[in-house]
């Protein structure tokens, strides 16, 4: 590869066809990053370390940095010693701090350290996986028809029926224009309890036409009441659908025992 490198250091070719010459130059920036023809990347991260003294610094740090994180020392120098300036500086340490002090202090890494945690990182996530998620051209309609015959699934139980990512369930009912509407809690009533609420209500109603200060003679209390329902956790109870269904699921059944404290 060092060979090829050197013979290619004065190459140029031009392209006959359409007459544009096209030269060799000493380095290119493609996709944010410096590149130039020996990646030694003392370029690249020359220009981070002049972006980063006017903007942020992690996100143009570890950008990118799987492919040039691995350079020589002395390439990587002048951004190593910018970042210990900055801590000290911030950190109000001493110009003589030693560094692994430094570093473990305020609970960061240095360049290397990024760089190795980004490579386990993305072993771990891209490679070191125990199952390889096979797609195909029936994804789609995989995801369709378990929402059909289900609408209140989670997308974590379609995710792994189908095999495919959270994020990809999410993406295709979205396209396929369905949006999770919240389910509400309803009180479970019987058959008579229907009768008794209008005559209440047609009661209170007859007693304020004759009182009209009926209301603030009575005294409202709280309640809480135990049951053994159990707690369920309804912020993600969804039904899937095009329109609104205004779905409800029936609780606190009164054949259950319960308790209530009136306070």
């Amino acid at each position: 590869m060092a060979n090829f490198l050197q013979n290619y250091t004065n190459f140029s070719f031009s392209i006959i066809d359409h007459k544009i010459q096209i030269n060799r130059v000493p380095n290119i920036k493609y996709l944010g990053e410096v590149l130039d023809p020996h990646l030694r990347w003392e370029i690249h991260v020359n220009y981070i370390l002049k972006k980063v003294r006017f903007v942020s610094y992690k996100p143009h740090v570890t950008y990118g940095i799987l492919a040039w994180g691995a350079a020589c020392s002395s390439h990587i120098y002048n951004l190593d010693v910018f970042q210990k300036s900055i801590l000290k500086m911030m950190f109000k340490k001493p110009k003589l701090y030693p560094t692994d002090k430094l570093y473990a202090d305020v609970r960061m890494y240095d360049i290397r350290q990024l760089y190795f945690l980004h490579s386990i990182t993305h072993y771990h996530k891209f490679v070191n996986t125990d199952q390889k998620i096979k797609h195909n051209h029936y994804t789609r309609y995989k995801i369709r028809n378990r929402v059909d015959d289900n609408p209140s699934t989670s997308t974590r139980d379609v995710a792994r029926e189908v095999q495919v990512s959270r994020t990809k369930v999410w993406q295709t009912l979205r396209e396929e224009g369905l949006y999770p509407f919240h389910v509400q809690r309803v009180q479970a009533l019987q058959p008579d309890d229907f009768p008794a609420r209008v005559r209440f209500c047609e009661s209170l109603l007859h007693q304020h036409d004759n009182n009209p200060d009926f209301l603030k003679c009575i005294f409202f209390t709280d309640e809480s009441t135990f049951t053994r329902n159990g707690v369920n956790n309804f912020r993600n109870t969804h039904v899937w659908s095009v329109e609104n269904p205004h779905a409800v699921r029936r609780a606190h059944f009164q054949q259950i025992f319960s308790v209530n404290r009136i306070s």
